[in-house]
């Protein structure tokens, strides 16, 4: 509530599901450099990538930080990548999604939005189960169970 005994403006739960998915898909590109070198510089990384979230009360200060972080992250990855920062380029695309689906304001937006964030996340999962079973699960069943 606010003093004048209003209710506050939320993020829509759209918007949260996509930032929210926007972490999710920074988690394959952190195990996959979990014994690489480079493993530190991918956690500072993806350490901006959870502000939106902490933002739920705030609608514009969300909007805002979706769009710094999804818009350093960009130009991150080209600087990057040779140490494979590039893999922080699904996370920035839901960000900026995540900035325009809000149906209060443009519905057909938000809709539209909203779906290429999920198509988006949809990717970055079936890409990581299909990395991992083939490189992982695949030859783990072929040998036996046996290392």
């Amino acid at each position: 509530m606010d003093a004048a005994g209003g209710r506050t403006a939320r993020v829509h739960w759209w918007q949260r599901a996509l930032a929210a998915g926007a972490v999710l898909a920074t988690v394959p590109a952190l195990l996959w450099t979990t014994h690489s070198y480079v493993f530190a510089l991918h956690v500072l990384t993806a350490l901006p990538v959870t502000v939106p979230l902490f933002l739920p009360h705030r609608p514009v200060a969300f909007t805002r930080a979706c769009l710094i972080v999804g818009l350093a992250l960009l130009p991150w990855g080209v600087l990057g990548v040779f140490l494979a920062m590039f893999l922080f380029w699904p996370a920035a695309l839901l960000l900026l999604l995540a900035a325009l689906a809000d149906p209060r304001r443009s519905r057909w937006t938000a809709r539209l939005t909203a779906g290429a964030g999920a198509l988006v996340l949809a990717g970055v999962l079936a890409g990581t189960a299909a990395y991992c079973w083939h490189f992982y699960i695949g030859p783990a069943l072929a040998a036996g169970g046996r290392p």
